[in-house]
């Protein structure tokens, strides 16, 4: 499962973009990927991981799917 980190985050629109740290690739992410069941958004540079998946919102293009926040030290 891939990892990354928030690089953009719009909470009005619920949507933002995530950075891959295999190949810091920009993926769209939509808040009703997240999976974690006590978080309804996110913060840029929170880390996260994620499966990546065809569009259904923009045809031959990826997005984020069962997007999880990974506790480190600085979220726990």
């Amino acid at each position: 499962m891939p990892t990354g980190s928030v690089k953009f985050w719009s909470e009005n629109r619920g949507f933002g973009i995530l950075i891959r740290d295999d190949d810091r690739a920009e993926i769209f992410a939509h808040v009703s990927n997240i999976t974690n069941e006590d978080i309804e958004s996110l913060a840029v540079g929170e880390r996260v991981e994620f499966d990546v998946a065809e569009s259904t919102r923009k045809p031959g293009t990826s997005e984020a799917r069962n997007i999880r926040v990974i506790e480190t030290e600085g979220n726990k």
